[in-house]
């Protein structure tokens, strides 16, 4: 009897520290990867380190909390509730998009592609920048992702109708996020492919947001608003969302420039948001969670608008926009830990107005902190 009563204590204790470990093993870690963070001697110490991280999260994405909960998370996770594979697909994305040039990446993302199988699915903006990676990787003669990224314009489309793309079908909100999720791949597909009615959906998504969605005064634009009833929802300023809007705007501008008149259009909305977001940049070259707030910094918005920044230098090619960038690239550096991971990005947001309070590693932030190299 005594033997039985201290297996069945040995096995509740060993459950408790199992429960307990989901929580407690995961901040030690955080912890422990902290210590001599940024500690690299050179540049190229850090990019070789950065890219094997992203080389080994391209083959296999690490799991992503969609919450901020960092205690009592055994029985969210044994429900499936702490992470969301739906934001899986624009994390694969950004990681080949920074690794395009590597085979074994472009291997990875194409079966992570084939494993998803996207015909089956709805209509999602991670899908679309999947799909663009792809296209922007070499595959757009592949017949799979033909026929995937014709589907996913297909459907798109639908969605739309005569109006514009929502985050989720069925959503009312048109959220910042589409247009840089989204729009490349429309303008893509339309230059690979020949849809006029892609192209003029991505008129009207940057139409309607800049007559909707900016700010009057700043010229930052609101994490969402309401397709029908025009109302502003979220805030004005959240970082990764003006890393979206920058992003679709030189992606776009680099796809179409010098191809469709439309791009002197976008060309003039880049400058113009190049010149206001750099006003929000910090001395250290970071950029916060909230742009014009006293708020922690995030690295996925400071390597969204540093990439941005390589492409306004592009055009602009004052020597400006290449040391911000090189700020901020240098700050991104400051907050890598010894193995490789650009810490301190902020996780996804719950919904509009409902923002992450984790910072840490995350695919997206640790690919355009590449991008800036590229």
């Amino acid at each position: 009897m005594t033997a039985f009563v201290i297996s069945l204590l040995t096995i509740l204790l060993l459950i408790c520290l199992f429960i307990l470990g989901c929580d407690f093993v995961p901040m030690f870690m955080t912890w422990l990867g902290r210590i001599h963070i940024g500690s690299f001697e050179t540049e190229k110490q850090w990019k070789d380190k950065a890219e094997k991280v992203a080389l080994k999260w391209v083959k296999k994405l690490p799991k992503i909390a969609t919450t901020d909960k960092t205690a009592y998370t055994f029985l969210p996770r044994i429900k499936g509730e702490y992470v969301n594979k739906k934001f899986n697909a624009w994390q694969e994305a950004c990681l080949l998009l920074a690794l395009k040039d590597n085979e074994e990446a472009r291997s990875a993302a194409y079966d992570f592609f084939t494993k998803a199988e996207l015909e089956k699915q709805e209509y999602t903006p991670g899908n679309a920048m999947l799909l663009y990676a792809l296209l922007e990787s070499g595959f757009e003669k592949d017949e799979k992702v033909a026929a995937a990224a014709a589907d996913y314009c297909k459907k798109a489309l639908a969605v739309a109708g005569m109006s514009t793309l929502p985050y989720n079908k069925g959503s009312d909100n048109h959220y910042v996020d589409v247009l840089g999720m989204v729009c490349p791949f429309l303008v893509k597909y339309h230059l690979t492919y020949g849809s006029n009615q892609a192209l003029e959906l991505v008129k009207r998504q940057f139409d309607e947001y800049y007559e909707y969605g900016m700010h009057e005064r700043t010229g930052l634009p609101v994490h969402c608003f309401g397709i029908s009833a025009k109302i502003p929802r979220g805030i004005y300023g959240w970082g990764r969302g003006c890393g979206w809007l920058a992003f679709g705007l030189a992606e776009c501008f680099r796809l179409l420039d010098g191809k469709e008149s439309y791009s002197a259009e976008i060309k003039n909305r880049l400058i113009a948001y190049a010149d206001t977001v750099k006003k929000y940049q910090r001395k250290n070259g970071s950029f916060s969670f909230l742009l014009g707030a006293g708020n922690a910094a995030d690295s996925s918005a400071t390597a969204m608008l540093a990439y941005f920044f390589t492409q306004v230098e592009k055009i602009k090619g004052t020597g400006e926009f290449a040391f911000r960038a090189e700020v901020a690239k240098k700050y991104l550096i400051s907050v890598t830990r010894r193995d490789g991971k650009v810490d301190f990005a902020q996780g996804d947001s719950m919904s509009g107005g409902n923002y992450s309070r984790r910072f840490e590693p995350m695919p997206a932030a640790q690919a355009f902190a590449l991008m800036i190299l590229k």
